[in-house]
Formats: structure tokens, C-alpha cells, sequence
């Protein structure tokens, strides 16, 4: 009749580079799905990626923050969600 589902993804804080000088913090991402039969060969399905919306870095281009205080990092994606219909025949 129905299907759920979640997946906990994650990492400590962590250094930016070598030389040990910038810090990332950590940060826990959860993710979710709910996949429902109301009928017969009709499937409906609900999922979110990062549901709580939460801010992670996963890598930084500089060891160190710079005189003008900018850094470069790459960040994970913020909440996103589906909804998808599967109709079997």
C-alpha cells in the first residue's frame, strides 16, 4: 500500500587544506520519500533531498581565509522535492 523511507548523509568538521588552518564545520543532510498505492497499478510518490534545509561545505578552495576575507567553497544543495505519478499498464 505505501512505501517510506530516509537516508541520513553527513560529515564532521574537517579541514579545508594541508596546512590545517580553515576549519569546515559538519553538518547532517537527511533525505525522504513516501510512495503511496491509493489503487490498483497507480503509484504516487512524494521525495525530498536536504529536507531540513540545512547548510554544509564540502571542499574550500583556500587553505586559510585571505586578507580581503573571502573564501571559495562549494556548498551542498539546499531542499529540493519531487512528486511523480506512475501509472503501470
Amino acid at each position: 500500500m505505501f512505501t517510506i523511507g530516509a537516508s541520513l548523509i553527513g560529515t564532521t568538521k574537517s579541514f579545508a587544506q594541508d596546512d590545517n588552518h580553515l576549519i569546515l564545520p559538519g553538518f547532517s543532510q537527511v533525505n525522504a520519500f513516501l510512495a503511496v498505492r491509493p489503487i490498483e497499478r497507480v503509484q504516487i510518490s512524494l521525495s525530498a533531498n536536504n529536507l531540513f534545509d540545512v547548510t554544509g561545505f564540502t571542499e574550500s578552495e583556500e587553505g586559510s581565509i585571505p586578507a580581503n576575507g573571502i573564501i571559495r567553497a562549494r556548498s551542498i544543495n539546499g531542499r529540493t522535492v519531487s512528486a511523480a505519478v506512475k501509472i503501470d499498464f
